[in-house]
């Protein structure tokens, strides 16, 4: 009797299975969040920004999603030429995103996934002496680590060229040339639907003339349903 209890354990305890990635289920997907944090030329001092975002999306299968997302994002900025000092304008920065997600995951990674994404992006600057705006194939990818059921790690980037636009001439930063991306974040999922990230975003613009560096930080609640 006690060899068939403690064969019965060694079974159970084989039976055990790998840690599964955490993944919410439903095809509509949502995503409301806020950011902040500085932004910094080296011309000029580092200046406080903040925003809001919005994302929708809809997943046509387990690892492909169509997503749409839109940033806002407003700051006092400096500028030089304007005046014998810098002078600070109200900025309001507009960056929109359509794109696809396709995870790559094969059942023995068990817990991570990559995730490629692709697709038409636009950034628009505005105030009351510089509006120019860009377009490009925003290209990147982004690594997720389920550490638990209800713990998800994330860390990716990317980056895209300038296409097409319209520059200010008058603008002593020059045209815009380069976009780069980077960030780290971590999820709790706190129902079988929902998700709180909290995340570390870095950004940097390559102008003609200059550089613009952002480093900030966000949080945003995700939901899927239907």
């Amino acid at each position: 009797m006690r060899h068939r209890a403690v064969h019965a354990m060694l079974v159970a305890l084989t039976a055990v299975p790998a840690l599964a990635r955490a993944e919410e289920q439903g095809r509509l997907l949502l995503r409301l969040g806020a950011h902040g944090g500085v932004t910094d030329e080296k011309e000029t001092s580092a200046t406080r920004t903040g925003g809001y975002q919005a994302a929708a999306g809809w997943h046509f299968s387990p690892d492909l999603l169509l997503y749409a997302e839109l940033r806002d994002s407003f700051s006092s900025q400096p500028y030089l030429g304007l005046a014998a000092q810098p002078r600070n304008l109200d900025e309001q920065r507009i960056d929109s995103l359509l794109a696809v997600d396709y995870r790559v995951a094969p059942p023995e990674w068990e817990i991570l996934s990559v995730h490629l994404l692709g697709g038409p992006r636009f950034l628009i600057v505005r105030n009351d002496a510089y509006r120019p705006w860009m377009g490009t194939v925003w290209l990147g990818a982004r690594v997720e680590a389920a550490l638990h059921d209800s713990l998800v790690a994330d860390v990716g980037g990317g980056g895209g060229y300038a296409l097409f636009g319209r520059d200010d001439e008058a603008s002593a930063l020059g045209d815009f040339k380069t976009i780069w991306e980077y960030g780290a974040g971590l999820a709790l999922r706190f129902a079988p639907s929902y998700r709180l990230r909290t995340a570390y975003l870095g950004e940097t613009w390559v102008l003609d003339h200059t550089h613009r560096v952002q480093h900030g930080a966000e949080v945003s609640l995700q939901a899927r349903w239907l």
